[in-house]
Formats: structure tokens, sequence, C-alpha cells
């Protein structure tokens, strides 16, 4: 190793030594487990959709978006982790 690398070495250890195997170690974890509420436009207004189920439709976004996130409380009580995502507010959508 080179006088660089040493530095380098040095350097790492004295600034970055606790965080060593949190940055792209076994902390990650895959969010396969995790629900996904998914606030979409739906038949002329919105609804929510999780899991093939749409349920919270209302003419207005925020309503189905409260709906969504009441739901989502729920599951994270019950021990589930959840995330609410809203598609289609700006004129995009997902194909399906």
């Amino acid at each position: 190793m080179g006088l660089l690398g040493a530095k380098c070495k040095r350097i790492r250890q004295k600034y970055f030594a606790d965080l060593t195997g949190y940055v792209l170690g076994s902390t990650m974890r895959a969010d396969l487990d995790r629900a996904v509420l998914t606030v979409l436009r739906h038949d002329g207004g919105w609804a929510v959709e999780h899991e093939g189920e749409h349920f919270g439709h209302s003419a207005d976004k925020e309503v189905a978006k409260a709906s969504a996130h009441k739901r989502a409380r729920q599951m994270q009580d019950g021990g589930r982790p959840c995330q609410v995502r809203v598609t289609g507010e700006h004129g995009f959508f997902i194909a399906r």
C-alpha cells in the first residue's frame, strides 16, 4: 500500500469507524413486507388502492389521502409497516 493509500485508510478509520457496516451493511433491509396504499384517480374521482381493493372513494384528493392515512395508521398500530403513495396528480399515470 502506498503512502496515499495508508493516509486514506487512517482517515477512514478516524472519521468513519462508527459507520462501518451501517451504510451498506446488514441494517439495510428490503421493504417486501411493507404495505403500500396508493391514492390514485379512479372512476372520475380519487380512491385508495391496497392489494387490489379500492376504498375511500371521493371527488376530493385530500379526502382520499386522509382515508389512506387513517388505514395506514391502523395498520402501523397493528405492527405492519406502511407507505402511502399518490399517483396521477400531475397527469402521469402508471400503466397497468
